[in-house]
């Protein structure tokens, strides 16, 4: 009979004491992580998005996302998330009303997107700002020519995502990769992951990008299959005598 009651007076300690510390972490302040936290993310500069821009020949819409007005070319990795350079390029599906990111997440700077194809044998570059423009005879024929453009099928993309140097910080400097996503920035795969200094860009059927990179002491000419995101030839150029 003593020893039920024991058993019973233990038990009933036992829930006395969790139910008494249930009650005080209600009243526990945040422990320091969770400050910390709060603190990292208000010290987070606010992201900025672009105003979209059309697609040519494709129902989606292209804005960018970073701190454009403040482009530095880098960004630093001690602070995740803050850069100062393009970080992401939101896509919106007109068809849907849905919106993608080209990356998975804001960890890398973008150095450029250009959109695949245009004209064959001419690579685009341009990421010129809409301007209000007389229409001119001359502006007229160049406005024909755009409505004529192919449509956009893909993009390749210039970016860094790993401080190569260990400098702190993603810049231009690093080492460069290329991919490659779908005109509504889905599908994006890396195809060179030491990309060199770019000599040409071209496309030379619908579906093969041509790209000659390296250094001036080395070129390598790289045939890139668009639609499998594969290169399907990789070959170096002559030695011309050129130095780095």
């Amino acid at each position: 009979m003593f020893a039920q009651r024991t058993v019973m007076l233990a038990i009933l300690l036992c829930v006395a004491q969790t139910a008494l510390g249930q009650g005080l972490s209600k009243f526990r302040s945040p422990g320091v992580g969770n400050r910390s936290q709060a603190e990292a993310k208000e010290s987070i500069p606010e992201l900025r998005l672009s105003q979209f821009r059309p697609v040519a020949g494709a129902p989606f819409l292209v804005a960018s996302l970073g701190r454009p007005h403040e482009f530095k070319g880098s960004f630093s990795k001690n602070s995740p998330g803050s850069p100062s350079g393009m970080v992401n390029y939101v896509f919106f599906d007109l068809a849907d009303d849905t919106a993608t990111t080209l990356l998975p997440n804001n960890e890398s700077l973008i150095l450029s997107l250009d959109a695949l194809p245009n004209e064959l044998g001419q690579s685009s570059h341009s990421h010129e700002s809409p301007r209000k423009l007389e229409l001119t005879s001359a502006v007229e024929q160049r406005l024909e020519r755009v409505a004529t453009q192919r449509p956009v099928r893909w993009h390749s993309v210039e970016y860094v995502s790993a401080d190569t140097d260990a400098d702190g910080e993603l810049s231009a400097k690093d080492r460069h990769s290329f991919g490659i996503a779908d005109a509504g920035g889905r599908g994006f795969v890396e195809v060179i992951p030491n990309l060199g200094q770019i000599f040409s860009q071209t496309m030379i059927d619908s579906e093969t990008l041509h790209v000659i990179h390296g250094s001036q002491a080395k070129q390598i000419a790289v045939r890139i299959n668009l639609p499998s995101r594969k290169v399907t030839s990789s070959k170096p150029l002559p030695n011309f005598g050129s130095q780095k």
